[in-house]
């Protein structure tokens, strides 16, 4: 790793364990800390944090992962499918239903894991099922639309 490549890794990691700090004090403030309990944004940044160790070795070990058994590397595939939609889902419905959860009377931690088992789960759906059906539907449509592009620009340009 080159000098601008480590500084540019060292800015993620700042930029990045900020915005999860701000952003863990605001959903503190909603839930967690209203029942009570402190809370703390290392785990959501070591979480964080290894997973941008994980990009990385993930390059610098490539050849070696690729020899891995068939099924985990399938499996570690769906996850790394299930991220975006994990991304998505996290903040907009994880953070509902974990005020949800403790307005209920749930103990914090009881309802974190509950919240965070449900957006998993929600996320491995929309990656398994939602997302296939809607990206062949695309494909198909942008394949007609380029192919009658292409007739069209074939037509015009004919002498």
């Amino acid at each position: 790793m080159n000098q601008v490549s480590r500084m540019g890794f060292l800015c993620a990691l700042a930029t990045g364990a900020v915005q999860i700090y701000m952003a863990g004090e605001n959903t503190s403030d909603r839930t967690l800390a209203a029942a009570g309990h402190a809370f703390s944004s290392f785990p959501a940044i070591a979480i964080w944090v290894a997973g941008l160790a994980s990009i990385i070795a993930s390059v610098g070990y490539s050849k070696r992962i690729s020899r891995l058994p068939a099924s985990l590397l399938q499996s570690v595939k769906t996850l790394g499918s299930m991220t975006y939609p994990l991304y998505l889902l996290h903040f907009a419905i994880g953070v509902q239903l974990l005020d949800w959860l403790t307005a209920l009377g749930t103990a914090p931690l009881p309802a974190l894991a509950l919240a965070i088992a449900i957006v998993c789960a929600m996320s491995l759906a929309v990656c398994k099922w939602g997302e296939p059906p809607i990206r062949g539907a695309l494909r198909g449509f942008l394949d007609r639309l380029g192919q009658r592009a292409a007739g069209f620009r074939a037509k015009e340009y004919r002498v």
